[in-house]
């Protein structure tokens, strides 16, 4: 499961994943064993960003095949939440990531992204930010 959070201009927060797969992503993770796909957002957001959820809802889910992972799985079932978070004073981003930053989606598309960022935002691009408002 993940999550766009976007900003009061309209960008959402990516950061760069030092661990595998490296590349520009959003706040996400797998279910813990128990855990709905809501908490489970939740608490990723909060771990990955430092950031409380605020309003949340979730966008889409689907089975996004070529999602490789780092226990070594390439199929996921994605649980995409997006979020509008207005005042974000700092981004504390946990030891999978760093540079925090705050992108439009087409500029996003322009940066190396794991592949369900890619994925998502090329599918539904726009209808991300406007689900989030």
């Amino acid at each position: 499961m993940g999550v766009f959070v976007f900003n009061s201009k309209n960008k959402a927060l990516f950061f760069e994943r030092v661990i595998y797969p490296f590349a520009f992503a959003i706040p996400a993770g797998h279910l813990d064993a128990g855990e709905t796909a809501e908490i489970a957002v939740k608490r990723e957001l909060r771990e990955e960003s430092g950031i409380d959820s605020g309003s949340i809802r979730l966008f889409s889910e689907e089975d996004v095949i070529g999602d490789k992972c780092r226990r070594g799985a390439d199929n996921h079932r994605w649980h995409l939440y997006v979020a509008k978070i207005e005042n974000i004073e700092e981004i504390k981003i946990n030891d999978e990531g760093v540079k925090p930053v705050w992108l439009t989606l087409d500029e996003a598309l322009k940066k190396e992204l794991v592949y369900p960022v890619r994925y998502f935002i090329e599918k539904y691009g726009e209808k991300l930010l406007k689900s989030a408002s």
